[in-house]
């Protein structure tokens, strides 16, 4: 069954809850909504699988799970993007390469959830799909610098950072109105990789697997906890790092 939290609101999806007999709620809405309805589907006793990002902080993130154990029911994040075979093989030529530096050019369209927020100060979990991807890739990364300019229109943010080994890994993403979305991944400056393999998987069954897996212990989900919170950290991080930080002239407006 699939519910609209924009027609019923929370106070609704919880009436429909109460009265179903679901194991699992599957969450997919504006990061905003995230921590509420988690939050209900646990207390309700369901297990829960919630798109990127899990929530807005580690703290709200570490009671969710706390409450996921108080209530014997798994609570799980999951980030698709890591099951492709494009990153698959990256995956496998990091392991295999020697390399010093990797980036990811990213842009998007400025939809008006994500303009939500950004004003809220949360461009760094507005990043975390490529943040995660870069984790996964090579592991802890350390903040080095942010620089983060502001449109009228949206925004553009360059994180630098370092994995523990000292390579390099930037990530530069910028959102505006009328920008479709592209990413681009670089290897010592060459697309990386130069061409992304094709394949027919159906990466939501794929992710749904693991799920059902994860629930009756046969393998753990792809996206562990310990490394979600890593992330989510690191977004934290981004963020203090952008409003601690002199603004930089943007575009004049129209006059």
């Amino acid at each position: 069954e699939s519910l609209s939290v924009r027609e019923l609101g929370v106070k609704g999806i919880q009436r429909h809850l109460e009265s179903s007999d679901a194991e699992i709620v599957i969450i997919c809405t504006e990061n905003s909504l995230h921590a509420p309805l988690v939050d209900l589907a646990l207390q309700l006793e369901k297990h829960v699988l919630v798109e990127f990002p899990l929530v807005n902080s580690v703290t709200e993130a570490e009671r969710l799970w706390a409450l996921g154990l108080e209530k014997n029911r798994q609570l799980i994040c999951e980030c698709i993007s890591l099951l492709t075979p494009a990153h698959q093989l990256r995956k496998q030529r990091l392991a295999t390469e020697s390399w010093s530096r990797l980036q990811i050019s990213f842009q998007g369209r400025m939809y008006r959830w994500i303009e939500s927020e950004a004003e809220h100060g949360h461009i760094g979990q507005l990043a975390i799909g490529r943040l995660q991807a870069l984790w996964d890739l090579v592991g802890d990364l350390t903040l080095k610098h942010v620089d983060c300019t502001f449109y009228d229109d949206g925004y553009s943010v360059l994180i630098g950072m370092h994995d523990k080994s000292g390579h390099r890994c930037q990530l530069r993403e910028t959102r505006r109105v009328d920008t479709l979305r592209e990413s681009t991944w670089f290897l010592d400056g060459k697309t990386f990789p130069e061409e992304s393999p094709a394949s027919k998987t159906n990466l939501f069954e794929m992710d749904l697997d693991y799920v059902l897996d994860a629930l009756e212990d046969i393998r753990p989900h792809y996206l562990e906890k310990e490394a979600c919170l890593g992330v989510l950290d690191l977004a934290e991080q981004i963020n203090q790092w952008i409003a601690a930080s002199e603004p930089k002239a943007s575009e004049p407006k129209d006059s």
